[in-house]
């Protein structure tokens, strides 16, 4: 129901009725990610129909893609003594988590990016171990570094971040000028197509990466005030908090503590490259969002996320042997209240899955049913994400489509629909529905709240 479900959809849906007319999206659908995804799955759509199993099944090689390279990262960490138990173990805590799961039954972007990044890794570690790194493992590694910043935006400071861990290991390994270089070749080539990418579209639509004007240009170019930034780093704080993940960020420190304790850094093994690239990506992309004056959303740190739980059946194993039970079932507990309780409700429920979520969707349909019946569809506005039709979440061949609210628009309309699932409403909006409307109707589950507001005369 979010932007990284929207986006995709919208401007496929966009190549499916009009056309691969790629510089013709408009200032809402062309919010800076490369199109290339919304071409896959127009194409699929194309070929196979338009409706969900068919996007579901279009979403399936990446997902294959991403859970394939985490098994490869797996037979590479466990010794033989405890690989079984430790892959089950880490692909129990991954299923237990509610944001990689959520984003796992999603069409978007994160999987693609997700498993195209561990592809690349994976492979980046071939070829500098191994002198059989046959020609289709250098196409694949050139391919998919290529591929990383045409999936969207977040993947480039995800590749920056790849590429400066990388650096921090080949550092500690004392490799040569001419080794860094040869490393960074697929990086910098990858960086040098997406330039090419941006020139073609400022000449076509006269931006470079989204319209200044648009909502899109407003919350992802600016830089943050420094205000911003220290409200932004408590945020992010929050989002390696929530859902929870305290449990599993605190051992992680307690790993990485160990790690660095036992001078593991200078060890020429796969475990040590891989803890500097999981380290790099955290506090790249951490900082990456502090300085950026937009929402910050827990899918943002999926790779972070999606790590931790072979990082920690590592531990346990190794070092926790006679508790490894005890200790999968609490942190199974941890993960799973985390779909339930929100110690911080205000920043911690809206922009992203957990089974809290489950009930807005029939709600909704329940509070559109009631617009419709007593004839308020075209009276009624709203913010995100209920101004998006089901035609593009759902692939619904009908819709209601409510007029959308913008920051000073609200007093025109006679009645405001609202959730406590949505971030979208500004302070101001919420202090004068307060002020000058009057809960008409409300319909509620579990945590899951929607009011439709009505002006008082």
């Amino acid at each position: 129901m979010w932007d990284n479900v929207v986006i995709p959809s919208a401007t496929a849906n966009f190549f499916f009725d009009k056309g691969f007319h790629i510089f013709s999206l408009g200032n809402f659908l062309d919010c800076g990610h490369p199109p290339l995804i919304s071409i896959y799955l127009a194409v699929c759509w194309k070929l196979l129909g338009r409706n969900l199993w068919v996007s579901h099944l279009a979403q399936l090689p990446f997902l294959w893609l991403l859970l394939h390279q985490l098994h490869i990262i797996s037979i590479r960490i466990f010794s033989n003594e405890i690989k079984k138990q430790a892959t089950l173990f880490s692909l129990i805590l991954l299923l237990a988590d509610t944001t990689i799961v959520s984003q796992m039954a999603q069409v978007g972007y994160e999987i693609p990016m997700i498993a195209f990044a561990l592809l690349s890794i994976n492979l980046i570690w071939k070829k500098m171990e191994h002198n059989n790194f046959k020609t289709k493992h250098f196409i694949f590694l050139w391919f998919s570094i290529l591929l990383l910043p045409f999936i969207q935006l977040r993947s480039i400071p995800l590749l920056i971040s790849v590429a400066i861990g990388l650096l921090i290991y080949q550092f500690f390994q004392k490799k040569s000028i001419v080794e860094f270089g040869k490393i960074l070749l697929p990086f910098i080539f990858s960086a040098f197509a997406f330039c090419v990418w941006l020139i073609i579209h400022y000449k076509n639509v006269g931006y470079w990466i989204s319209d200044p004007n648009s909502s899109w240009g407003a919350e992802n170019v600016g830089i943050a005030s420094f205000p911003q930034m220290i409200k932004n780093a408590g945020l992010v704080t929050i989002r390696f908090y929530d859902n929870g993940h305290f449990l599993n960020v605190l051992m992680m420190i307690v790993v990485l503590v160990y790690f660095f304790n036992h001078q593991n850094f200078k060890n020429k093994n796969y475990y040590s490259f891989l803890v500097w690239i999981w380290l790099s990506i955290t506090v790249g992309f951490s900082f990456n969002f502090i300085v950026m004056s937009k929402p910050i959303c827990h899918r943002y740190f999926l790779f972070s996320f999606i790590l931790i739980p072979i990082f920690l059946s590592h531990f346990i194993l190794t070092q926790l042997p006679k508790w490894k039970w005890v200790a999968l079932l609490f942190f199974i507990t941890i993960l799973f209240s985390g779909n339930f309780i929100f110690p911080f409700k205000k920043y911690g429920i809206g922009w992203d899955s957990n089974l809290a979520h489950m009930p807005y969707q029939e709600l909704r349909t329940e509070a559109f049913e009631y617009l419709q019946k007593n004839n308020l569809t075209q009276k009624c506005a709203t913010r995100f994400p209920f101004d998006v039709t089901d035609s593009i979440v759902g692939l619904h061949s009908t819709s209601i489509q409510l007029k959308s609210l913008t920051e000073s628009s609200l007093e025109k309309y006679d009645y405001i629909l609202q959730s406590n699932i949505s971030t979208s409403f500004t302070t101001s909006q919420l202090q004068l529905l307060n002020q000058k409307y009057k809960v008409e109707k409300i319909w509620n589950k579990g945590i899951i709240e929607i009011r439709l507001y009505k002006k008082v005369n």
